[in-house]
């Protein structure tokens, strides 16, 4: 009974440490921003006076990486020991200088320290001393970050503790291993050459059997190689030992390089085109690392070394400590130093991948929403094709006024008769002559031709308004383009944050695995989730460029062109109308009731598609009334012709009895007339029972049109007020899912919740972030679709128009009229 207890109570200890490794840095930051007191009640007591706590620190040796870690150290243990004196031993006959023998009595040393309360193994050298079995700790240890736990043979049992007394450190159980294979993902290397610190070198395992585990951790990949090179303080000697036909270079922290040394070294496997992979993570990526995957959250790893300090002082043995620390992975690469060494990722990577320094980006233009409208006017093509069209309606006006003005014929005439006419006529009509002249005519009254240049007037003007009502088109077709790119990176944003939140979940399930919680079933679980989210960040990925082709379609640019578009900020009870000042005037359902009959009188008032109507319907009833007055107007025409005679055959007739008088070669005349028609087989009638017909049909259309502009301003209003108090609804929404996806994260790592649950906290995370996100773009769609069926965009006003409308709409709501 009694071996059934501790069992029992073994296994619901382990289980309570796993749920404290993946939860420790959340712990961590709320102790550290409790306040002063009880800080020092949780780790004296409250009836503890307050007393000096001595830290020794046995050094590696000389080293940025394990300096910047200890500055870190030592300030999350003051906050965590708030009102507790610290003292740091820092002797320099505990500095091992990266000498693996010396290392031993330097330890040694600072357990023998009677005054010593705790030792600091700051480094991988110490860490690896202090774990191994001769070692003997008669005082808690406290060790620093291990990089990999399998392949450096780290005592840790099935609970994720340590199995060396009075031991505890900071060990990621797979981080040599997954940047392997995500750095095989990227470039399927086949012989991986490792940079590692020589002096190190000498207290891992041998170099063969190092490289040996390092290539095991690429299954499936049995002739992959593995070569280890060391490096010391000078980044020359490194490279020059690199051979020719390097494929890949994994970089591990380079503990005696200076940082200009580390740049030498970055920037000569820059030169020689040789891809590379960081162990410490983005940090080294934005220094131009090609890739890596670890944050390189150092202050995190920092909170947790200071809390296993706390814990051990506070009494817990340091060997029950949880050992294990789960790193939110993402792959990171640095796009500028992919264009340099000619390296192009597959299309996953390319999805997977969040891209550093992209140059692409970092010159593309800004474009905000208002700049975005206002080049769709200057460019867009369907614009342009409507203001030709405005244009050659402007011509055909023109062309009906040419007819009112005086026309005039130059004519030249050959005529030829035959000779026995010709004979006959005694010369009056000769039979060959030749002719040339002018003829002038105007128009007097014509009613067709005056009534034809008032309606192409009218029609001449509808095209503008149709000219008009495309120009609002465009504007609202550019901002809801615009919109729709903004939603399509939100969402590509929002898929790539669940991406990243399934691998963490992955790693979970893996840590569960390795250490026996769980069995595989769970990591296939979130192998195939981890699938079906790189596929979702592919097509969100698609529906950017997607989006952007049909943005720069509709501003009339390059399809290819790049834009920095800039997001629009709203708080939860922001209009972003009438530059905000809208915030605070709709407040009450009654507010947006007494607004829609001032909207509909404002569209149905400003509507281009009615004017135009208008205008068309006027030039039809000039048309019907021309029709109308045919029946008893004639038309008048004056005319004026001169011809010369050039050339003439006038063949003699003989000797005549009498004599006739010799006529000029120039002739003229000058005439009126007057035409109106009798009798055109009905068809008057029927041309004007058409043209009646005609205008009652725009009667119809224009009421139509009345009726769908009224509907496109009340749905618009009523879109509105639905959205916009969405946005704050959808955000609240998004906040409750992240706090119960933490309560079931929390639940998962204890062994309470099983993987469906999670799986449904994460899938309602994606759902609400994405309303959330959708939320605001949803209303400022809603009001760029106010604005058209308003025929009023607040681009395109001044700041007095814009006041205007404020005040009338304001004098609206205040008076009800």
């Amino acid at each position: 009974m009694t071996v059934h207890y501790r069992l029992s109570l073994r296994l619901l200890v382990s289980l309570l440490c796993f749920g404290f490794l993946f939860f420790s840095g959340i712990i961590m930051e709320k102790i550290a921003a409790s306040e002063a007191a009880p800080g020092t009640a949780s780790v004296a007591g409250p009836d503890a006076s307050p007393e000096t706590v001595r830290i020794a620190v046995v050094h590696d040796g000389a080293s940025w990486f394990h300096d910047e870690l200890l500055v870190l150290v030592q300030a999350e243990l003051d906050a965590l020991l708030a009102g507790r004196e610290i003292r740091w031993i820092e002797q320099p006959e505990l500095n091992a200088e990266l000498d693996a023998d010396r290392l031993a009595s330097h330890l040694q040393l600072a357990l023998d320290e009677p005054k010593t309360d705790l030792v600091l193994a700051l480094g991988t050298l110490a860490t690896i001393l202090a774990a191994r079995e001769s070692t003997i700790l008669t005082k808690p240890v406290v060790g620093g970050l291990i990089p990999e736990a399998t392949i450096l043979d780290l005592p840790i049992d099935a609970s994720g503790a340590s199995t060396q007394t009075n031991l505890t450190f900071v060990a990621n159980p797979r981080r040599i291993k997954d940047d392997i294979q995500a750095f095989h993902r990227l470039t399927a290397f086949s012989h991986l050459h490792v940079l590692v610190d020589r002096q190190l070198l000498q207290g891992l395992p041998r170099i063969d059997v190092l490289a040996q585990r390092m290539a095991g951790q690429l299954p499936g990949h049995p002739d992959l190689r593995v070569s280890i090179l060391p490096m010391d303080g000078q980044a020359a000697p490194v490279l020059d030992g690199l051979p020719e036909n390097i494929q890949a270079v994994y970089l591990t922290p380079a503990l005696r390089m200076s940082e200009s040394e580390r740049d030498v070294l970055l920037q000569g496997l820059i030169a020689r085109k040789v891809p590379t992979f960081s162990l410490i993570g983005r940090s080294e990526v934005e220094r131009g690392v090609l890739a890596g995957l670890a944050p390189g959250d150092m202050g995190r790893i920092a909170r947790r070394i200071a809390l296993n300090i706390q814990q051990v002082l506070l009494g817990q043995d340091a060997g029950s400590l949880q050992v294990l620390l789960q790193e939110e992975d993402a792959l990171v690469v640095n796009a500028r130093t992919a264009e340099q060494i000619g390296f192009s990722p597959t299309f996953t990577a390319w999805i997977e991948a969040t891209w550093l320094d992209r140059p692409s980006l970092e010159d593309a233009p800004p474009l905000t929403l208002d700049q975005a409208m206002r080049l769709a006017l200057e460019h867009n093509a369907g614009l342009d094709a409507e203001r030709f069209r405005r244009d050659a309606a402007r011509r055909d006006h023109d062309l009906a006024g040419s007819r009112l003005l005086p026309q005039a014929v130059g004519q030249v005439q050959y005529q030829r008769l035959d000779a026995d006419r010709a004979q006959a006529s005694l010369g009056l009509f000769p039979r060959e002559r030749t002719t040339a002249g002018i003829v002038l005519r105007q128009m007097i009254f014509d009613d067709a031709l005056i009534s034809a240049w008032r309606a192409t007037d009218h029609l001449s003007r509808s095209q503008s308004r149709e000219l008009e009502s495309v120009r609002l088109d465009v504007l609202a077709e550019a901002g809801q383009r615009y919109l729709q790119l903004l939603s399509a990176q939100a969402m590509l944003r929002i898929d790539r944050e669940v991406l990243q939140l399934t691998q963490t979940h992955r790693q979970m399930a893996r840590t569960r695995h390795q250490i026996g919680v769980s069995g595989p079933e769970d990591v296939y679980r979130w192998e195939s989730e981890t699938a079906q989210r790189k596929s979702a960040v592919f097509a969100a990925q698609t529906r950017v460029e997607q989006s952007r082709f049909a943005l720069n379609q509709t501003l009339g640019m390059d399809q290819d062109q790049q834009w920095a578009v800039q997001d629009i900020l709203l708080g939860d009870d922001e209009f972003a109308f009438l530059d905000k000042q809208l915030n605070g005037l709709l407040r009450t359902v009654a507010d947006w009731e007494r607004l829609r009959p001032f909207f509909v009188e404002l569209a149905l008032d400003l509507s281009p598609e009615i004017k135009a109507l208008e205008e068309v319907a006027t030039a039809q009833k000039i048309d019907r009334d021309r029709l109308r007055r045919r029946f008893t107007t004639p038309s008048l025409h004056a005319q004026f012709s001169y011809d010369r005679e050039l050339a003439a055959d006038r063949p003699g007739a003989g000797p005549l009895p009498f004599s006739l008088p010799e006529a000029d070669r120039n002739e003229w005349a000058v005439g009126l007339a007057l035409s109106m028609p009798l009798f055109e087989g009905g068809g008057r009638f029927h041309e004007l029972r058409q043209a009646e017909d005609q205008l009652q049909g725009l009667a119809r259309t224009r009421n139509q049109a009345e009726q769908m502009v009224a509907q496109r301003v009340r749905a618009a209003l009523v879109a509105m007020q639905s959205s916009h108090p969405n946005i704050r609804l959808t955000r609240e929404a998004a906040r409750l899912s992240r706090e119960s996806l933490r309560v079931v994260q929390d639940k998962y790592a204890r062994g309470v919740a099983t993987i469906l649950d999670l799986l449904d906290a994460q899938n309602q995370v994606a759902v609400q972030d994405q309303a959330a996100a959708l939320a605001v773009y949803r209303y400022l769609g809603d009001l760029l679709e106010c604005q058209r069926a308003l025929a009023w965009f607040e681009v395109d006003k001044t700041d007095a128009e814009k006041q205007t409308f404020l005040d009338a709409m304001q004098m609206h709501l205040m008076m009800g009229n």
